[in-house]
């Protein structure tokens, strides 16, 4: 989804919101994207970078082999854990049970993420240094975007933070109430600034890895330090920041779990229509023939 919560909540979110590999994408299309990512990707890059047939068979190769991996060892995970949340939804729970089982989610996510990253530092030391710039440039692209979103002349921060809040119930309700809509505004004016330390710390990430890739270290010592810097970013962080992080991932917390607890059996349904077609698409996926 577009839309987030907050900074300080993007962590606990995500891995509901994500699901790995068919971020935002409605049930009914993650078949379709799992069917044609082993070509879209390569295709998608291309556009982006402009890379030679080299490239882009290894792209391609390096897709499929982990599009093979994730149906033969993590669908079956996933459908699991679906079911987990639709009988999670369907009976009183704690915020402690929310947090339980966003973290038997979020595993998944990291777990992906872990089995990629040696195959995208292998796509990312094969860039020329015409391609590496292209990269940088996106991430520009994406850093200004954030920047006129949240940091802008004239941006109501407040309205902002309240509006994705909104957002990111809708998208999971299907509607919101005035009462649910009172809640989300009273929580949404209790978090604390993260917006202009985060675009710090993203531009710093995009130094550190200029520096990595331009670095003359082995590929050993590169793939350390983005693995440091992918999979570990707090360590980047002010201590301030920290905490700043994750006392609005706890007011996030809060939010969810009365969000939850408030739902009509209208909205109800729809958190369950939406769970049941991402099962139905993972069950179909599971069910496929092996690349």
């Amino acid at each position: 989804m577009s839309q987030r919560l907050s900074q300080g909540g993007r962590r606990f979110v995500r891995g509901l919101m994500i699901l790995l590999m068919v971020s935002g994408l409605p049930g009914c299309t993650v078949k379709l994207f799992y069917g044609q990512a082993d070509w879209l990707i390569p295709w998608y890059v291309d556009r982006q970078l402009d890379i030679s047939g080299e490239q882009k068979d290894a792209l391609k190769q390096m897709v499929s082999r982990q599009l093979y991996w994730h149906r033969d060892t993590q669908v079956l995970g996933y459908i699991s854990t679906l079911d987990a949340w639709q009988q999670f939804f369907s009976v009183p729970f704690s915020k402690e049970e929310l947090v339980s089982l966003n973290q038997q989610t979020q595993t998944h996510l990291d777990v992906f993420v872990r089995h990629l990253l040696p195959d995208l530092c292998d796509f990312l030391y094969s860039l020329s240094p015409k391609q590496r710039l292209s990269i940088y440039a996106l991430i520009k692209k994406s850093n200004q975007a954030f920047y006129e979103q949240y940091l802008a002349e004239g941006v109501d921060l407040d309205r902002v933070r309240f509006s994705d809040s909104r957002e990111a119930v809708l998208s999971w309700f299907g509607s919101v109430s005035k009462s649910q809509e009172a809640a989300i505004l009273r929580l949404s004016l209790t978090y604390q600034p993260t917006e202009l330390e985060t675009l710090k710390n993203r531009k710093r990430s995009l130094s550190h890895l200029k520096q990595i890739l331009a670095s003359s270290s082995d590929k050993e010592n590169k793939t350390i330090a983005l693995r440091s810097l992918l999979l570990s970013p707090r360590e980047h962080w002010s201590q301030g920041y920290k905490r700043r992080f994750d006392y609005n991932a706890e007011v996030t917390k809060v939010l969810i779990e009365q969000m939850l607890k408030s739902a009509s059996p209208r909205q109800q349904d729809h958190m369950m229509r939406r769970l049941a077609k991402w099962q139905k698409s993972f069950r179909a996926i599971s069910k496929e023939g092996t690349y």
